[in-house]
């Protein structure tokens, strides 16, 4: 049994769109951006926003470039939201280990519920270039099953 493996180094760019979801506490989220809006379009009552968005997004492009993912334009990158966060606020914890009495676990599931309105996400969007990569197998011949002895 031979095998031969080939990879395709020579392939064309793929242009691909990232998305990167940024929590943040309710009071920040100044901004409405249902339909999106740039980035660097943001209008300037919204600075802080702004800035704490960029940041974000060149965390976002400094994670993807590890990956293997080039950022194509810096004008290119879009806004999303604010929407109802999906993030877990730290202090929950399973009521199934909490050994607490019925009554302190109402209170606490009541106390969560509040909570987990404090935080929203907003949505960046980006478009980025990869290689388009290709591995191919090619088997000769049917393998044999390992036998026990």
């Amino acid at each position: 049994m031979s095998i031969t493996l080939q990879v395709a180094p020579n392939l064309d760019l793929l242009k691909v769109q990232k998305r990167a979801i940024i929590t943040m506490p309710t009071w920040y989220a100044t901004l409405e951006a249902h339909r999106g809006l740039p980035v660097n379009a943001i209008p300037l009552q919204h600075r802080d926003l702004q800035r704490s968005l960029q940041g974000s997004g060149e965390k976002f492009i400094d994670r993807m470039r590890i990956r293997g993912f080039t950022y194509i334009d810096l004008d290119d990158m879009h806004v999303y939201g604010p929407h109802e966060s999906k993030m877990l606020h730290e202090s929950m914890v399973p009521l199934d280990t909490a050994h607490l009495p019925p009554e302190e676990v109402r209170n606490l599931v009541q106390d969560k519920q509040y909570q987990m309105g404090e935080f929203v996400d907003y949505l960046l969007v980006a478009n980025f270039l990869r290689q388009e990569v290709i591995t191919e197998v090619v088997t000769d011949g049917e393998q044999q099953p390992d036998s026990l002895s």
